[in-house]
């Protein structure tokens, strides 16, 4: 029974690490590490890019021309997005001010759209739809 345990606990990970992480590596992307609990980033990355905190990222370029992803406790995210956007975190919130051009993905277990507009698919998996 431990060993069945342990080699669900296993399976698990890779899942989840092949569809966060290890995916967008795979792809290409960039990844940047957001060390600080409370990370701001405010100029759009010239490539595919993958960000990652282990708090908040509050995201405000004006114009992102290419893929971005994002990966942190808390998500606050707005700009003009002309590529596929991935938004993964416990709370994400997109406000009045983004626009996607492409398709977005929101895997949260909160998530806040204050009024954007998204011209793709919206895909992902969230526990908790806010206004």
């Amino acid at each position: 029974m431990a060993a069945l345990l342990v080699l669900l606990l296993i399976a698990g990970g890779v899942i989840v690490a092949w569809y966060g992480p290890a995916r967008y590596v795979s792809e290409g992307y960039t990844v940047v590490n957001l060390e600080t609990e409370d990370a701001t980033v405010d100029t759009a990355p010239a490539e595919a890019t993958f960000y990652i905190a282990p708090g908040r990222i509050t995201y405000t370029a004006p114009i992102t021309n290419v893929p971005v992803a994002f990966l942190g406790r808390e998500l606050a995210i707005e700009g003009d997005f002309l590529e596929a956007a991935s938004l993964t975190g416990v709370k994400v919130t997109v406000t009045d001010k983004s626009r996607f051009a492409k398709d977005l993905e929101v895997i949260a277990a909160e998530f806040t759209d204050l009024g954007m507009t998204l011209k793709g698919e919206l895909t992902g998996r969230v526990i908790k739809n806010l206004p």
